[in-house]
């Protein structure tokens, strides 16, 4: 019996024989049984480059056994470039800044918007803007939560603690376990998601009344 995909869209995987980190841009079951899931995968330095479109830069279709998550903090050689961080002001009016380095008395340099100017803060008097996330648990049937999770962009109000989502491109079944989660690289997750209305139930023979 063949399982949902390991993956889901907007993962970055890396092929078990290669280092270069790769984004799952499209999932299916195999032909002609779909005894197991196939892949098709974006190189990130295509991506990011003038290469061309989706279709010819993306790799074909392979295994999704053929890949793992991509982990440069415990095995490979290429590491993410840290996007700049933006700081506001402390304060009734606050003022914004992308922060440079720290000074020679642990003082923080900003360059303020939208002037461009330089200024350095006492770092009590700065809180690190950070997007709205939401931290997602899979769900497997059987089995309850798999210990895999992922951060994802989201608007305030949008989905509640312990929602219940289905991605409709993998067919995987998340529950939402942290709002607000404040995650400095969420997955840009291209899904569409149905929420499905749910609620903890317990069955079982009911207390007895005193």
């Amino acid at each position: 019996m063949t399982t949902g995909p390991p993956f889901a869209i907007g993962d970055i995987v890396v092929l078990k024989t290669g280092h270069s980190p790769q984004e799952v841009w499209d999932i299916r079951r195999s032909r002609p049984r779909g005894e197991f899931y196939e892949m098709r995968c974006m190189y990130l330095s295509a991506k990011n480059s003038s290469y061309g479109d989706f279709y010819e830069t993306a790799s074909r279709w392979r295994r999704a056994s053929d890949y793992r998550l991509f982990e440069p903090h415990k095995t490979d050689k290429e590491v993410e470039i840290p996007m700049p961080k933006l700081y506001q002001t402390n304060g009734d009016e606050p003022r914004y800044g992308t922060f440079l380095t720290k000074d020679s008395r642990g003082r923080m340099v900003l360059e303020m918007k939208p002037e461009g100017n330089v200024e350095s803060f006492e770092p009590k008097q700065l809180e690190e803007v950070l997007p709205y996330t939401v931290e997602l648990a899979q769900l497997m049937p059987n089995s309850g939560e798999t210990g895999r999770t992922m951060n994802v962009l989201a608007e305030q109000g949008q989905v509640q603690k312990d929602d219940v989502l289905l991605e409709l491109v993998s067919g995987l079944m998340w529950r939402v376990k942290k709002l607000d989660s404040k995650c400095r690289s969420p997955k840009q997750n291209k899904s569409q998601w149905m929420k499905i209305p749910a609620e903890f139930v317990t069955f079982g023979e009911p207390e007895p009344s005193e």
